[in-house]
């Protein structure tokens, strides 16, 4: 069933951006599948007003989920504008990936006129390699409580 869910993961990812009807879409959004270190997701949001919110979900060895746990910190729309930044110069995104079946999987999701931008990385066991997209970890770790980072 987890792995079922994960394969969705990117397409909620993609969804959660475009229904912007009863939210205003977040700038951008990433999702990581920590799969290679546990069994945990992360699924981070920056909305353009500077909210950064970070859904953190923990699966047992059988797949069943633990723990979904929520962090949000308002970052403020001038640290949020530098994050959107991040994300758009994150070319190296996917550098090192597709070394093995199995690993880390991480999807990007930017939000913009038409269409945006998404940038994925699937089975790495070095992922984030890329200096741009360690920026922009560094960017979203920062002042995070450790079980929230993404490492």
């Amino acid at each position: 069933m987890r792995l079922r869910l994960l394969r969705l993961a990117p397409v909620f990812l993609f969804s959660a951006l475009a229904l912007a009807e009863t939210k205003p879409t977040p700038a951008f959004g990433l999702y990581v599948d920590f799969q290679a270190t546990s069994s945990s997701t992360s699924f981070t949001q920056l909305w353009e007003k500077g909210t950064l919110s970070i859904n953190l979900k923990t699966f047992s060895s059988a797949g069943d989920l633990v723990a979904d746990e929520t962090f949000e910190v308002e970052l403020g729309q001038e640290r949020a504008s530098r994050g959107i930044a991040l994300a758009h110069a994150a070319e190296d995104f996917d550098q090192d990936c597709g070394e093995q079946r199995e690993g880390r999987r991480a999807v990007l999701v930017i939000a913009g006129e038409p269409y945006g931008e998404v940038r994925a990385c699937k089975g790495s066991t070095s992922w984030p390699a890329g200096p741009k997209t360690k920026k922009l970890l560094e960017f979203i770790n920062d002042g995070l409580p450790e079980k929230y980072r993404i490492r």
